[in-house]
C-alpha cells in the first residue's frame, strides 16, 4: 500500500474521487423544497473507475422530515451500508434530519456505480443529498 506523510501522520494515498448532489424541487415545506421519492427508487447515482486496486469509502448525506433511516447504499442490488447516523437539525417552526451513511469495500479495478436508494416502504422526501466516494490505493 503506498502512503504520504502528512504532519508525522501516515495516510494512503487518494487514488480518485467523485461526487454528485441533489437538492430537492417539486414540493414547499416550512423548511425549503423537498422532491419525494416512491419505494425503491434511486434518489442519487455516482460512478467511479479505478485502475487498481483500492479501498472505496462512500458516504452520503441525506437531508430529510424523517428521524428513521429509510434509505441504503447499493452497488448493484446488494445493500453495502456499513452504519448510519442521524441528527436533528433544528428550525424555527420545525425540526428536520441530516442522515449521513458510509460503505466501504475493497474492490479490483474497474467501473463502480453507487446509489442511495430509498428503502422506506413507502414515499420518501428528500430536501438534498451529496454522495461523495473516494478511492484510496490498497495495492
Amino acid at each position: 500500500m503506498a502512503y504520504v506523510r502528512t504532519s508525522g501522520r501516515l495516510f494512503p494515498e487518494e487514488h480518485i474521487n467523485a461526487e454528485n448532489s441533489f437538492l430537492g424541487g417539486t414540493g414547499i415545506a416550512k423548511t425549503g423544497r423537498y422532491t419525494d421519492f416512491a419505494d425503491g427508487a434511486t434518489m442519487l447515482s455516482q460512478a467511479i473507475t479505478i485502475t487498481k486496486r483500492c479501498l472505496v469509502i462512500v458516504i452520503c448525506t441525506i437531508v430529510s422530515a424523517d428521524n428513521i433511516k429509510k434509505t441504503d447504499i447499493r452497488r448493484g442490488a446488494v445493500n453495502k451500508t456499513t452504519e448510519t447516523t442521524i441528527s436533528a437539525i433544528n428550525f424555527a417552526t420545525t425540526t428536520t434530519y441530516s442522515h449521513i451513511q458510509e460503505a466501504w469495500e475493497q474492490l479490483e479495478p474497474g467501473t463502480y456505480t453507487f446509489d442511495l436508494v430509498n428503502t422506506s416502504g413507502g414515499v420518501f422526501s428528500n430536501y438534498g443529498s451529496t454522495i461523495k466516494i473516494v478511492a484510496v490505493d490498497a495495492s
